[in-house]
């Protein structure tokens, strides 16, 4: 085995040991049998120590199939070492039996990013895509409901970009003013018209690419499949805060897919199946929560907003688009 794989198999037994806030004694004996298993010593510890977790996952993900299926075992055993898997754990372990499994090779990635201001709640998952396809698009539209009730069954909040815009299609315009104004007084007025249609007009691929991509730093994003982007946990690389992604390709039909990873992961949980609040926009309301109110912030509540435009040149002709915000970046 290569010492790089021996690091990465503790920076992998470490978080599942942390996963859920409490480090019981039962996961210390199991992890010393594991550390002789996987002839495991100091040195690859303190290796493990500086490694994101993405590194270590994408590593093991490249070994041999026999020490996969082994590694799967292992991984799993220790989620459950203290005879319950907490949700923490259930997400971890679930990423890596998709990203380890021999069904799901090239078809999965997990992503490691240090950033301060990441914008994605617990629990959410995301359809992504670097450019529209027509197939996958009106699959999820005409499955929709039974795709998101299937993902709130496991405790996930399903983010369709699609959906979202079309909320904001329905807000009244007026309403939507004198929103803005209580929400964000210092912009200029006569900029709000062109928020709203921003937001209004917001796609999978362009949240994708400023959002994902260019703010984040996901940028293998630019270049992949259709495919559900799952925000699975929180982890510290020394002093440093890191949030980690599972990306999942859609490789066929949308639901077949969602009702295949809900009973995996409902399967690793003790306490069964799991259920949140879905709340919708009524006649009349404006959603100001969850991932409506992180597009809502993104677009319109940036600080330093300034007066000024930037103007595209399309077909020979100017079109207004977008605000200039102050720390150089549109919306």
């Amino acid at each position: 085995m290569k010492k790089v794989e021996r690091a990465s198999i503790v920076r992998v037994l470490i978080d599942l040991i942390k996963a859920d806030l409490v480090i019981d004694e039962c996961e210390m004996v199991l992890y010393a049998k594991l550390k002789q298993e996987y002839n495991i010593s100091r040195e690859d510890e303190i290796s493990a120590s500086s490694m994101a977790l993405a590194d270590a996952v994408m590593t093991l993900a490249d070994s041999t199939p026999l020490l996969r299926i082994s590694l799967i075992e292992s991984f799993s055993k220790m989620s459950v070492s203290d005879g319950f898997c907490a949700e923490q754990e259930a997400q971890l372990i679930f990423a890596l039996i998709f990203c380890l499994s021999e069904e799901f090779v090239g078809m999965t990635e997990m992503y490691s990013v240090h950033e301060p201001e990441v914008t994605i709640e617990d629990n959410q998952v995301i359809y992504v895509e670097p450019a529209f396809d027509n197939n996958i698009n009106s699959d999820i539209t005409n499955n929709y409901r039974s795709i998101d009730k299937e993902f709130h069954l496991a405790g996930f909040n399903f983010i369709y970009i699609p959906f979202i815009s079309n909320h904001y299609k329905k807000t009244d315009i007026g309403l939507f003013k004198e929103i803005a104004k209580i929400l964000a007084p210092t912009i200029p007025e006569n900029n709000i018209p062109i928020l709203v249609e921003n937001l209004q007009n917001i796609t999978t691929a362009e949240y994708c690419s400023e959002q994902l991509c260019n703010k984040l730093g996901i940028h293998n994003l630019r270049d992949v499949p259709p495919s559900l982007l799952f925000k699975i946990s929180n982890t510290y690389v020394g002093d440093k805060l890191y949030t980690n992604f599972l990306r999942i390709t859609i490789d066929n039909d949308v639901l077949p897919l969602t009702q295949d990873i809900v009973d995996r992961y409902i399967g690793m949980l003790i306490s069964g199946i799991r259920f949140i609040k879905n709340t919708e926009e009524a006649h009349g309301q404006f959603m100001y929560h969850g991932f409506y109110k992180q597009l809502f912030d993104i677009y319109v509540l940036q600080r330093g907003v300034k007066s000024g435009i930037l103007l595209d040149l399309i077909k020979g002709s100017f079109v207004l688009t977008r605000i200039i915000f102050g720390d150089n970046r549109s919306s």
